[in-house]
């Protein structure tokens, strides 16, 4: 299955790193790169409560002189009763072991820069760990630490999904995740591929995502060159 490093925007969720990403806005992510020699784009609308509202971009390719390296970035304007964010940062994914092995491994680093401060606010270093669970199944696992510096400096981060084909283009997706000190949130994701093409289309609602927040729904796009 394909996935993204940069989608999920998790700058928004976790304050931490839109790296995280087993697609679109998914804030797990699995242990494989892009194709390589391929490229893709994601762009996403998001909307929560005490009026949190976002929009991202996150482009992303694998070299085939590099291909288990997977190189991106993220764009994410975030306005809410606090303000308006806009924050800009490179995220880099290195394939450690193949998931067709039966257990994948990868390694993500990422930082996110605040365009009006012009410092940088997060970074992470995570561990993907993917596991085939049959033809259809994927169970993937995150492991790592988030670099915060508007609030606690160091956070530990871990999160847990489960995806499945479900037949007619359709990818059903559930998460958790949390960092400490105590801080979870959910999503679940309906993902829609026509015909299996380069077009995914993602609506996701989420429960607490960044641990304040009540609801949150997204809405995505990626397309695949």
């Amino acid at each position: 299955m394909w996935r993204s490093t940069t989608a999920s925007f998790a700058a928004l969720w976790l304050w931490a790193s839109p790296a995280f990403a087993a697609g679109g806005s998914d804030v797990i992510d699995d242990s494989t790169p892009e194709t390589p020699g391929h490229c893709h784009l994601d762009a996403r609308g998001i909307l929560g409560t005490f009026d949190v509202r976002a929009i991202g971009f996150a482009p992303a390719c694998t070299l085939d002189a590099m291909p288990k390296l997977e190189i991106g970035a993220a764009f994410l304007r975030t306005s809410s009763n606090a303000g308006i964010d806009p924050t800009l940062g490179p995220a880099l994914k290195l394939n450690l072991r193949e998931e067709e092995t039966g257990l994948g491994a990868g390694l993500i680093g990422q930082a996110n820069f605040n365009l009006k401060s012009g410092r940088m606010d997060t970074a992470a270093i995570i561990v993907p760990v993917t596991v085939p669970l049959g033809k259809a199944v994927t169970w993937n696992t995150d492991f790592g630490v988030i670099y915060n510096l508007a609030g606690t400096h160091e956070q530990g981060f871990a999160g847990t999904q489960i995806e499945a084909d479900i037949g007619g283009g359709l990818n059903l997706m559930g998460e958790v995740y949390g960092r400490a000190p105590g801080h979870g949130g959910a999503q679940i994701r309906l993902r829609w591929t026509p015909g299996g093409g380069n077009f995914d289309f993602d609506l996701l609602y989420g429960l607490y995502p960044d641990g304040f927040t009540a609801r949150e729904f997204t809405i995505g796009v990626t397309i695949r060159t």
